[in-house]
């Protein structure tokens, strides 16, 4: 048996609060469960402006400590009424296994603002545009906004922007911290009521490209009139009535639509679709339209042709009832088939949400996709250790290579100067070392030579007009140069020493 997916749509109209549960199996979607309840105070604690504004534009003489009191007091009563409507919620969201599936709700319409983009623009220069032109300050300081669109038809698109914070969403989330760690919550989708309209439209309905069709809902505080032309939002109008009586309020909302007729210059009223509380979708509505209404117009409540109704729940569903629970139904209808190409897909939901949910939104071929991620880096980090350690390897055979070549450098140059000093010996003495040798000869005959010298010196003295030019060593001896102006002194100097001659 296949998987059982779950969705929750709750609705928030003024007090009340609707809760849809849809399942989905096998590509079957039924409504399994509609609940409601009435809250007894709003959820949030909402100040008085004009009374702030009031005592803060008093001069400080004239100021009164009292009306501080009294607001402390108003604040201390609110925050009470909400914590009791905060319960009342809790106790009906109780009944659902919000755990098992998503949930997406709606927002305010009073925190809406709609603005139409025509021609081909981008989604960024829409965001950039609210952002410039339409978005006060302060929200954008505080990022107290959401932006969304939709495709208005095809040549323009319809811009959302939802102003401060969604209560709704706030009341749910800490519901959900009470209810204790285990009860986590994942969201779908925020919306607006006109979107989840448009979509439950789409989706559940037949319809011609040229044919006009009106969506009347009209809720506790919630009322609009929504045309579209096929699948095409034509245009919205507001439904304002100043009565609870039924039969006033169907007076009123009838003469709205002959009127947006008359403006608009189309039949709007060819095709109309109710839808909202009990108070309007009932068997009176019916005929009081009917009756005003031309023959060949069509009048139904809203229908579900396009999904069941679980059985288990309740053999079937009246008309009016699933009237009655059209948003919360669109809402989880949408949850359980986002990428439906039908759906407006715009979301104001908060986008630390989206982020915070990213993980828990895995599916079975979200865990294979991240499987195979998982090898792919295992294989990656092995191949990297590997080729690390070839790495380390090299180096280490580059270290090795480098004191290789050191020692082979270092013996090189022993080489060398060995080289050297074998050519010093080869080349034989410099003229230095042969200066050198002579001076150390001269230094061992140093006592032969005072012997010559001073017998030259008396020769010299004995026989003047002489003079010694030059005196050297050879192998036999040595030789005396001289010159004289006597013939006879030369005989007297060959014979000074022995052998002369």
């Amino acid at each position: 048996m296949s998987k059982i997916n779950y969705a929750f749509g709750i609705f928030q109209d003024g007090l009340n609060v609707k809760v849809a549960q849809l399942m989905e199996q096998d590509g079957e979607i039924k409504v399994q469960k509609l609940a409601q309840t009435k809250l007894t105070y709003p959820l949030y604690v909402k100040s008085d402006e004009g009374m702030i504004e009031m005592y803060q534009s008093q001069d400080e003489d004239t100021w009164d400590s009292s009306f501080e009191d009294v607001m402390d007091n108003i604040s201390k009563i609110q925050e009470e009424e909400a914590a009791t409507s905060k319960a009342e919620l809790q106790n009906l969201l109780s009944a659902f296994p919000l755990e098992k599936g998503k949930i997406s709700l709606n927002i305010d319409d009073e925190q809406i603002t709609y603005y139409q983009f025509d021609g081909k623009v981008s989604a960024a220069k829409i965001y950039k545009t609210l952002k410039k032109d339409y978005i006060p300050e302060d929200e954008l300081i505080a990022k107290d906004y959401q932006i969304g669109y939709f495709d208005k038809d095809e040549d323009s698109k319809m811009a959302i922007v939802q102003h401060g914070e969604n209560y709704l969403l706030n009341a749910i989330k800490e519901i959900r911290k009470q209810m204790g760690k285990k009860k986590k919550f994942t969201f779908g989708h925020v919306n607006t009521n006109e979107v989840s309209l448009m979509n439950l439209l789409e989706l559940n309905y037949d319809l011609q490209e040229d044919e006009f069709v009106l969506l009347l809902y009209v809720g506790l505080d919630y009322k609009v009139g929504i045309v579209m032309k096929g699948y095409h939002h034509f245009k919205s109008f507001p439904i304002i009535v100043n009565s609870s009586d039924p039969e006033e309020v169907r007076r009123a909302i009838y003469s709205k639509i002959m009127l947006q007729q008359d403006i608009s210059n189309v039949p709007i009223s060819q095709h109309i679709i109710l839808a909202g509380e009990e108070i309007f979708v009932n068997k009176d509505t019916y005929e009081y339209f009917k009756e005003n209404m031309h023959e060949n117009d069509k009048l139904e409540f809203m229908e579900l042709h396009n999904i069941g109704i679980d059985t288990n729940y309740a053999a079937e569903l009246t008309n009016a009832e699933i009237s009655r629970y059209a948003i919360p139904i669109a809402l989880a209808w949408k949850t359980l088939i986002p990428q439906e190409k039908s759906f407006q897909n715009s979301n104001l939901l908060p986008t630390n949400i989206l982020e915070a949910q990213k993980f828990h939104k895995i599916t079975w071929h979200g865990y294979l996709a991240l499987i195979a991620i998982f090898g792919f880096v295992l294989m990656a980090t092995i191949n990297h250790l590997e080729l690390n350690q070839e790495l380390k390897k090299v180096k280490q055979m580059q270290e090795l290579s480098k004191s290789e070549l050191t020692a082979i450098e270092s013996q090189h140059q022993e080489l060398l100067q060995q080289v050297q000093q074998l050519r010093k010996l080869h080349r034989g003495p410099t003229d230095f070392e042969l200066s050198l040798q002579s001076i150390r000869k001269l230094q061992q005959d140093k006592k032969n030579w005072y012997f010559v010298l001073k017998k030259l010196g008396k020769m010299v003295a004995a026989y003047p007009i002489t003079w010694i030019t030059n005196l050297n060593t050879h192998e036999e001896g040595f030789a005396i140069n001289a010159f004289t102006t006597k013939k006879r002194n030369i005989i007297y100097f060959a014979n000074i020493f022995p052998d002369g001659f």
